[in-house]
């Protein structure tokens, strides 16, 4: 696998220096930090390896590592299925080692996938339902927890149906309603804001997808305007767009 693109040991670097140091951040602090994500971190200091410091209970399924993946989609456009499959599964064992985490997530980064090959959002979403080899990449048994999406239609549930807590499966579910039934970027973002329960991990996921769907130029001026970090967030963004194009 050609990993040079997605450094998984400066990625463990950095994911010690922002629980440690601060680094990445906003304001140079942490100010908040799961639990499942805070001893995952514990065990990367002590020397564990990144694909197996994150949990591997079921209860280990929270959307930590969900809200984290999308910038994989560009670290992974020259890889094969299979590739893909590990690559993210590897990235999402840091956090979270469940497979349904790491099935959860590699089924965001494909949708992220076919968006960025110039697909309209429901065109992708119909075409993820239908890639070939999930059935082969996915144990049955994580697959199938993934009905809702796959086998039937998110954009057919009811609102009400729709949770919107920690739990990934559910995080994901509810960025591809708000995303699929979207008139654009704003649209899109407030729905899941609206969901409440978890807010910002539901519209960080939403976000991602619909940067991709929309353009940075779909994002309200008033957003951008008041985003804190903003120059740490386009400098690491110019230069995972410049590493996209080169590659």
């Amino acid at each position: 696998m050609d990993n040079s693109r997605c450094d998984i040991r400066r990625a463990t670097h950095n994911f010690i220096a922002w629980r440690t140091e601060g680094a990445w951040t906003a304001d140079g602090t942490v100010f908040d930090i799961g639990i499942a994500t805070d001893a995952a971190i514990s065990r990367l200091i002590d020397g564990r390896d990144p694909s197996a410091a994150g949990g591997r209970d079921i209860r280990d399924n929270g959307n930590g590592s969900l809200m984290r993946i999308a910038p994989l989609v560009f670290c992974a456009e020259k890889l094969d299925a299979h590739e893909r499959f590990e690559l993210v599964r590897t990235v999402s064992s840091m956090t979270r080692g469940h497979p349904w985490s790491a099935a959860a997530c590699f089924l965001f980064v494909e949708f992220l996938r076919l968006l960025r090959e110039g697909r309209e959002p429901n065109e992708a979403y119909d075409e993820l339902r239908s890639l070939p080899f999930l059935q082969v990449l996915i144990e049955p048994e994580t697959l199938s927890k993934f009905d809702r999406i796959l086998k039937n239609d998110i954009r057919r549930a009811s609102e009400d149906g729709i949770r919107s807590g920690g739990f990934v499966i559910d995080t994901l579910e509810a960025a591809l309603f708000c995303l699929l039934g979207a008139t654009g970027y704003e649209d899109a973002v407030l729905h899941a804001v609206r969901l409440g329960g978890d807010t910002d991990t539901t519209a960080a996921v939403t976000g991602a997808a619909a940067g991709l769907a929309f353009g940075i130029e779909a994002i309200p001026q008033a957003w951008l305007q008041t985003l804190r970090g903003r120059d740490l967030i386009e400098r690491t963004a110019l230069r995972l767009g410049g590493r996209a194009q080169a590659a």
